[in-house]
């Protein structure tokens, strides 16, 4: 798909903080396998929050930095003027 006219004002992310795999597997978070087949140090893991609450944040993230102050013209939505 194309949009003409489309431009990205603000990008954001939240994500928990990491903790160890091992620590993971220990606490039952993770397979055992996870551990024994990849090389990851650490994962993200939220106790408090879920995905889809941390989407939420980054999508606050994103909007309030978007701010309006960039160099993207203004967008007509299909309506005149």
């Amino acid at each position: 798909m194309r949009f003409e006219g489309l431009f990205i004002a603000g990008a954001a992310f939240h994500l928990p903080p990491p903790v160890a795999v091992r620590d993971a597997v220990r606490a039952g978070r993770c397979e055992p396998e996870l551990e024994a087949s990849t090389r990851m140090l650490s994962v993200r893991v939220s106790d408090t929050l879920s995905a889809p609450e941390m989407a939420v944040r980054a999508a606050r993230a994103a909007l309030r930095g978007g701010g309006g102050g960039g160099a993207a013209p203004p967008v007509n939505y299909g309506g005149t003027g």
